[in-house]
């Protein structure tokens, strides 16, 4: 019977002292970014991921500006022409900018059948005495152009364009 006993002891004291010495976990809070709680247990080793925190966006990385965008400027010039000159003879724009040009052909010192203006970029075909005729360009580079009498083809005055 005293058998009984000290095992019926022996029982109970390795419960009493694994109870013992079974840890009470303390839960312990972090913010996470979405205001939910983690629980995370005191003797619990925190992991790489768990120690990952959001820094949040400063004001800079949030608002970007857009890239300005210039709309072209139009440049424009009345270009009063004759069998002998072209005036103005040298015309200025800038690169990007669009180039309107109104060719204004003279009544006097103008063959009857008038003038055409060419060049590598325009070919205003023909412009009677009195008349005029417009063009609108876009030059990426200088050039120069001619005015001619249309029924023959003579090469009459010549002026440029310069592109800055």
């Amino acid at each position: 019977m005293k058998a009984k006993y000290l095992f019926l002891i022996l029982v109970i004291s390795l419960l009493i002292v694994g109870a013992c010495k079974q840890e009470t976990v303390k839960p312990t809070t972090t913010p996470s970014t979405n205001n939910q709680k983690i629980v995370i247990p005191i003797d619990q080793e925190i992991t790489s991921t768990q120690k990952q925190v959001e820094t949040p966006q400063t004001n800079e990385e949030i608002t970007q500006t857009p890239p300005t965008v210039t709309e072209p400027k139009i440049t424009s010039y009345t270009v009063k022409a004759d069998d002998y000159m072209l005036d103005p003879k040298v015309i200025t724009v800038k690169k990007g900018d669009i180039l309107k040009i109104t060719f204004q052909v003279s009544k006097d010192n103008v063959y009857y059948g008038g003038l055409d203006f060419r060049s590598d970029y325009f070919n205003t075909g023909k412009v009677i005495p009195g008349g005029i005729k417009e063009i609108t360009l876009t030059p990426d580079q200088s050039f120069s152009y001619t005015s001619y009498w249309p029924s023959s083809g003579v090469q009459k005055a010549t002026g440029q364009i310069n592109v800055i």
